[in-house]
């Protein structure tokens, strides 16, 4: 009997119908959109200075804001209002938009995979190697399950990212990056409801405090029964954000936020695949039920069920996370960024691996810097820096049932520090409108300290 996590062709055929329809969406929203604003213009100027096109898409993903077509790199832009459109509030669901992505959920940590690479060991002292960063700040792997709400954008960046991001980033990287809070004064809001008793609502006010200060607030609440037969896989998620944004000039701009999110839903048991029900011999697509989400085991598969059936366990799930990104212009095209960022998660989550009982325990205390200086001149760009990190690691993996008829610890991260310092810089020339050159670098340092048992 085998625990699948791939995706099979079945659920990469779905995946890609689910593209296609956001594509055919995303396509009818713009021409939608085009087609009022033409009528728009139609009444103040003249048919013939009608324009109607797709508009700029900016991104940040390579550290500094450009036109995605004019961007060195296969990113994928996905705007908060698509997401809300498709109801994608969580990275899981973002897996149905991105090209040749995997987000599995395995307990409360999401898996990340984008173009095969990626890390399906969820133990403390395994790190991914797709990093998944919240407004240029990274978050650890438990972290990547948290609730996305009031959202400007998710960008997927696949490929080796080492340059810009350090370690971790061998894969590619994820970035969400927030709104933020603006001059005008806005209420919205989402509620939706559905099947499986599914009420899920969203609350936004932006204020602006004064002519140069705004602020913004948020709440998320989400809330569907168990999609396994067990009851496992529900949800009952709260988040809320509060942010300020400060810009006493142009050239002057002060950004700070902070984020708390409390997880008490079941958490996914793993379904047995790959096995014939009837034979018990290898089939690459098969389920053990009629049901792929039915996590049960009875009847002739009640032998298999060594533990007893499974039950929809418990989780406790706590974060807290806050950051900034402070931008000075120096005159002459350049620019002084400073990001800070910290992170705590402390998260508790039990579940089944099929027929075997699982127990994860992690808590996480990160510290982040990165101090940035970047500039233009002619056809040259370029950006140089220092990022520095320290992160405190702890937690357990336990497997099987003290009672029997096994236990045993996989993993056991009594204490892992890590902590370090890279600098990195990254230069593009423009020889032509259509070529560019590019060259960047990186050079790290990086210490760490571990006791424990794997």
């Amino acid at each position: 009997m085998q625990t699948a996590i791939g995706q099979t062709q079945k659920e990469g055929k779905m995946k890609r119908r689910i593209l296609g329809k956001y594509l055919l969406v995303s396509a009818s929203s713009a021409i939608v959109a085009a087609s009022g604003s033409a009528y728009a213009q139609a009444e103040a100027a003249p048919a013939e200075d009608v324009q109607i096109g797709v508009g700029e898409i900016i991104v940040t993903a390579q550290k500094r804001s450009e036109n995605l077509q004019r961007t060195a790199a296969a990113i994928t832009a996905i705007g908060g209002d698509n997401l809300v459109a498709t109801g994608a509030n969580d990275l899981r669901a973002v897996q149905n938009l991105v090209p040749a992505a995997r987000f599995q959920p395995q307990g409360a940590a999401t898996q990340v995979f984008l173009r095969g690479v990626g890390s399906n060991l969820d133990f403390g002292n395994v790190e991914p190697t797709v990093a998944f960063h919240v407004n240029n700040i990274f978050v650890p792997r438990e972290g990547t399950s948290q609730p996305l709400f009031d959202v400007e954008r998710i960008e997927a960046l696949p490929g080796p990212q080492g340059t810009l991001y350090g370690r971790g980033a061998v894969g590619g990287i994820i970035n969400v990056t927030y709104k933020r809070p603006h001059d005008r004064m806005e209420t919205s809001g989402v509620l939706e409801g559905g099947n499986y008793d599914l009420v899920h609502a969203t609350l936004v006010q932006n204020v602006p405090l004064s002519d140069v200060l705004f602020a913004r607030a948020a709440i998320d609440f989400n809330y569907h029964d168990g999609y396994n037969e067990s009851g496992g896989d529900s949800r009952k998620d709260f988040g809320a954000r509060l942010s300020f944004l400060y810009e006493p000039a142009d050239d002057l701009s002060f950004y700070i936020w902070g984020t708390g999110v409390s997880r008490d839903g079941h958490p996914p048991n793993l379904v047995n695949k790959g096995t014939d029900p009837d034979t018990f011999a290898f089939s690459a697509n098969a389920f053990l039920r009629d049901r792929a989400w039915d996590d049960l085991h009875p009847g002739p598969l009640a032998a298999t069920a060594i533990f007893g059936q499974p039950i929809a366990e418990t989780q406790e799930y706590e974060l807290w996370m806050g950051g900034g990104q402070f931008d000075i212009g120096l005159g002459d095209n350049l620019t002084l960024t400073y990001i800070p960022g910290y992170l705590y998660l402390n998260s508790g989550s039990r579940y089944w691996l099929g027929v075997i009982p699982a127990d994860k325990r992690d808590d996480y205390r990160l510290l982040t810097n990165e101090l940035r200086l970047s500039g233009n001149f002619d056809n040259f760009e370029w950006l140089a820096g220092i990022y520095a990190y320290r992160q405190k690691i702890s937690g357990d993996f336990f497997v099987g049932k003290q009672t029997g008829p096994f236990f045993f610890l996989a993993s056991g991260v009594d204490s892992h520090r890590v902590k370090g310092i890279s600098f990195f810089g990254e230069g593009t020339y423009s020889a032509t409108d259509t070529l560019r050159l590019k060259l960047g670098g990186r050079y790290s340092l990086d210490n760490r300290k571990a006791h424990g048992v794997s």
